[in-house]
């Protein structure tokens, strides 16, 4: 039975903090440092269809010179909505892997993107999620499909 309402990002924001405190030795910022930056707010999540939906502001800073939505920025919210699913899903991992199609701009007349993700498979080490990400129109404006790779241990910072 899917979640959803205007008070569903709080709800998933508490389920993400209790998994989080379940892990011993690990430190997480929840909510993800890079959610809140892009201004994300979770709107729907089915546990049982491994599904979670998402809406993205499309702010000014996101813009190319054409004033459309830079690529980069709309393969960002749509990581932010998948690697989130794997955790409220049990998955904990990293995304290892992104193909992204761009099937029309975000236009400077878009106030928001909705990214809908969805684990397809997944196995003890790796998740493979996809993410399609519409307009206010519910058109289409990127494809994207993704591996997650399972963290076997906390990850450790690099020198340098």
């Amino acid at each position: 039975m899917p979640v959803e309402g205007p008070d569903i990002s709080e709800e998933v924001l508490g389920r993400l903090k209790t998994i989080a405190a379940g892990l011993k030795g690990i430190e997480l910022d929840i909510p993800p440092r890079t959610v809140a930056f892009l201004g994300g707010h979770f709107t729907e999540f089915d546990e049982a269809s491994a599904v979670l939906k998402a809406r993205f502001p499309v702010k000014h800073d996101y813009r190319n010179p054409m004033r459309f939505m830079q690529g980069g920025m709309t393969i960002a919210v749509m990581d932010n909505t998948m690697g989130p699913l794997c955790f409220l899903c049990g998955f904990f991992g990293v995304s290892t892997q992104i193909n992204t199609a761009f099937v029309r701009p975000v236009t400077p007349d878009e106030e928001w993107i909705e990214v809908e993700a969805r684990i397809v498979e997944r196995t003890a080490n790796v998740a493979q999620v996809t993410a399609i990400t519409r307009n206010a129109a519910g058109k289409t404006v990127a494809l994207c499909q993704a591996t997650f790779t399972a963290l076997s241990r906390p990850p450790v910072p690099v020198p340098g």
